[in-house]
């Protein structure tokens, strides 16, 4: 049995991070000195099309990046030909003619992308070197054993997403038949390409969810020599409590922060009125996110997915995708890639028990406590509101409104802030109203100013603007946590 310290484990974490770093340097310095050569070679407009590509995929300007004086691409390629004539006695081959087959399938291929792929398509058809892409995002720890698999790879960027994306539906369309390809490019479609934005200390209070999520996607990626055995990653959290409280929130910060595939899946995914074609596209979800791996899938509102089976006015399509889905869900225990599916619902108790059952852990979002009310009039009413053009500020007592707001949600708390923004933004509004000449009195030489938000004015906002959830309803989510909750 080996020994492992916390150094080591620190020191391996950090030499993955090191090779992540010393990888994205040298596929910048690529697309850098592919670019000095089209600049060269006067092909501008191609030039500008990687400038644009390359901003929109990695976040990247490398139009502000110039090559070195003693390095340029054809030195480059004429050292490496020197060299391996040197240590094989051959010139290698570079290039080779497109084959007739090969040429007819790409024609097919992208006429269809184009018109089917939706997003994903339309970034992979943009430019002729879809294939050599692909391969370069592919994760190089793709063929490593069994334990590993593909969920070891780097932190994946919007460019890598679709380049696995695209080696998936590939083997769609050479093994599976028209059919289920079209099938996975539905599904493709609900993969999240887009930044949310949202990060883990935007979220305030959550924190057992916070960390269950992290150790079923972020730490298995980061230390696996950890989640072996017993000790393998969650595969399944169910979120629920009042609407309001974050559930939702803290999928948008797991698309942000944990660097993995992030597939967003609501009921008009996956329904669909042709008899078998739900079950199909709940197995090509699963089957899809084990491809893209590491992969998390968030069912929002389970509940209008997962109800109670056995209703007498259940429908036998709605039966044989819910079974699906439980046979999907038991077939991630067995496997190797890190694929999580985290679940949102308001209502817990119409949730099928099987499905409870395999949500391993199951945490109830409760309405925030006092710090956390705190923090949240904190975030969205600081001192100064320096976004805004008219530079608001606020004379705040944080504590008081958190003591005033017992028993409201984070979304009440936010459309209390928002209302009391606006009380202050509707007195320039009713100034620019008179200035269409009702009154004759002119503005138009004055500063526009605002005066400070202050608790008064949020303690009046509070007065007509009530809690959305009831204390019958809290007494039913804390009944179904007595006897359901594992967090």
């Amino acid at each position: 049995m080996s020994t492992l310290s916390y150094s080591s484990l620190k020191s391996a974490s950090n030499l993955r991070d090191h090779d992540d770093r010393q990888r994205n340097t040298r596929h910048r310095n690529i697309l850098v000195l592919i670019l000095e050569y089209l600049k060269e070679s006067a092909l501008l407009e191609s030039a500008d099309a990687l400038v644009r590509e390359t901003k929109s995929a990695h976040h990247q300007d490398i139009s502000a990046l110039k090559v070195c004086d003693n390095m340029d691409l054809s030195t480059i390629l004429l050292e490496y030909e020197c060299s391996y004539l040197a240590r094989l006695q051959k010139k290698p081959r570079f290039i080779r003619e497109i084959l007739p087959e090969e040429k007819a399938k790409a024609t097919t291929s992208s006429a269809r992308e184009a018109a089917q792929v939706g997003r994903v398509g339309d970034d992979l058809s943009q430019s002729d070197g879809d294939a050599d892409r692909e391969l370069l995002q592919r994760s190089p720890h793709q063929d490593h054993g069994d334990t590993q698999s593909r969920s070891d790879g780097p932190p994946l960027t919007r460019l890598s997403l679709i380049g696995r994306m695209k080696a998936a539906l590939e083997t769609y369309r050479c093994h599976n038949g028209d059919e289920m390809y079209e099938l996975a490019v539905t599904i493709s479609r609900e993969m999240f390409l887009d930044d949310p934005n949202v990060h883990w200390d935007d979220i305030k209070g959550m924190e057992d969810a916070k960390r269950l999520v992290k150790e079923a996607v972020v730490y298995p990626v980061k230390y696996p020599d950890l989640f072996q055995g017993i000790l393998a990653p969650w595969r399944g959290l169910l979120l629920t409590g009042p609407p309001g409280t974050g559930k939702t929130m803290l999928a948008k910060a797991v698309a942000t922060e944990c660097k993995t595939a992030f597939f967003n899946i609501t009921a008009s995914t996956v329904v669909s009125k042709w008899r078998g074609e739900s079950e199909k596209l709940i197995r090509v979800l699963f089957d899809l996110a084990r491809k893209c791996a590491p992969t998390c899938i968030f069912l929002d509102e389970l509940d209008s997915l997962m109800g109670q089976r056995g209703e007498h006015n259940e429908h036998e399509g709605s039966r044989r995708m819910k079974t699906e889905i439980l046979i999907q869900m038991d077939g991630l225990a067995r496997c190797n890639d890190v694929v999580f599916v985290l679940a949102a619902s308001n209502l817990p108790w119409e949730l099928d028990t099987a499905m409870v059952r395999r949500l391993e852990k199951r945490v109830f979002v409760d309405l925030p406590g006092v710090e956390a009310r705190q923090a949240m009039f904190a975030a969205f009413l600081p001192a100064v509101l320096e976004h805004h053009p008219l530079g608001m500020t606020t004379q705040l007592d944080y504590i008081e409104l958190a003591r005033l707001t017992m028993g409201y949600s984070g979304s009440d708390i936010y459309g209390i802030c928002k209302e009391t923004a606006m009380r202050a933004l509707r007195k320039i509004l009713a100034v620019l109203d008179d200035e269409s000449g009702a009154t004759g009195y002119s503005c138009l030489d004055q500063t526009v100013s605002v005066d400070p938000i202050v608790t008064a004015d949020v303690v009046k906002v509070l007065h007509y603007t009530k809690p959305v959830e009831t204390e019958r309803g809290l007494a039913k989510y804390k009944e179904w946590k007595q006897q359901f909750e594992a967090s």
